[in-house]
């Protein structure tokens, strides 16, 4: 463990964690491999900049399907429109009878399926650059997932502190004998610690496109004009679940989502494969979700239907790998 950064893996409460630490960045990372590879701790300043329902979310998780912190959404995210889909051509058809699926108040399945899963510590250090954890999921062992996107596949995840930021690596590893379409991404639950509350905040969005959505949350196939440059003042009971597209990107390549309030900026970053944002903000709660996708909800249908762009793929034995960061900072 060096002066500048630490890793580690220790027990706290009922489950193991992983730790990384940014000494000159201010900057806590605490993951738990057991459920999902999810990030649950960002502290930097003044706490705690990713959202819980819980008080204690080791101790109160247990047996709950709540979301929090920085889960992943594979190998679908957010909704499909019906229990059919289409891959390569061919027609899939989910089986609820398995019991894996997770469902929206419109009883549409939401989310994959990898939400929970426990994912494999493979490498866990620190190097001249940050700190590090390197987990690993095989879709492919689990034969009710198979049963439900039967494209065999591995996943492949980084997280990395280093210089005040938290950058998560996402690989998919295609073992199957036919080309995968990426229709997955991430969902952050973001807050500004402290004092204050939403009345406060404000967003930057990059969409300059946003598209128009039905009564169940699914893309119409239209959109309307997005200005990247204007904040939006969230209020109390403003509630967005928006997706946002043809995103406006910096001199990295990256699309910026920020979260503020004068005192406090949330700054997230989009690698260039991370096509789409959605920004979800549901009325009356302290959260705000910057989700870097790699296509808009509900996909697999909407390329077959021509209402949006043709999917990312996976070819057969290549890996596909792109990321996303996470920056807090506190004014002085």
């Amino acid at each position: 463990m060096s002066a500048l950064f630490g890793a580690e893996r220790i027990r706290k409460g009922p489950v193991d964690i992983v730790q990384l630490r940014d000494v000159e960045g201010d900057l806590l990372v605490s993951i738990i491999p057991s459920r999902g590879n999810m990030a649950y701790e960002l502290i930097h300043g003044e706490g705690n900049w990713l959202w819980s329902p819980f008080d204690d979310p080791l101790a109160d998780m247990d047996g709950s399907r709540a979301l929090f912190g920085i889960p992943l959404l594979s190998p679908w995210a957010n909704r499909l429109s019906s229990d059919t889909y289409w891959i390569n051509g061919a027609e899939y058809t989910l089986n609820r009878r398995i019991d894996n699926l997770r469902i929206d108040h419109n009883y549409l399945a939401i989310h994959g399926l990898v939400l929970f899963a426990p994912w494999t510590v493979m490498d866990l250090g620190t190097d001249a650059h940050g700190a590090y954890v390197r987990s690993t999921l095989n879709f492919t062992r689990r034969a009710e997932w198979m049963a439900q996107f039967p494209f065999a596949h591995r996943l492949e995840m980084t997280h990395r502190v280093s210089k005040g930021r938290l950058c998560v690596y996402l690989s998919i590893m295609n073992d199957s004998a036919e080309p995968i379409p990426l229709s997955l991404g991430f969902h952050p639950y973001f807050r500004l610690p402290g004092e204050g509350d939403r009345n406060s905040w404000s967003v930057r969005c990059a969409g300059r496109k946003r598209m128009l959505l039905s009564s169940h949350y699914i893309p119409t196939g239209e959109t309307e004009a997005c200005d990247p440059q204007t904040p939006i003042r969230l209020g109390s009971g403003l509630e967005m679940d928006d997706v946002y597209i043809d995103l406006q990107r910096d001199m990295s390549d990256c699309a910026l989502f920020e979260l503020a309030d004068g005192k406090r900026q949330l700054t997230v970053g989009f690698g260039p494969k991370f096509s789409v944002g959605i920004i979800y903000a549901p009325s009356g709660k302290d959260l705000v979700c910057f989700e870097p996708m790699t296509a808009p909800t509900d996909a697999l249908h909407l390329t077959r239907d021509g209402r949006c762009d043709a999917l990312q793929q996976v070819a057969p034995g290549e890996t596909w790998t792109e990321h996303f960061w996470v920056a807090p900072r506190v004014a002085r």
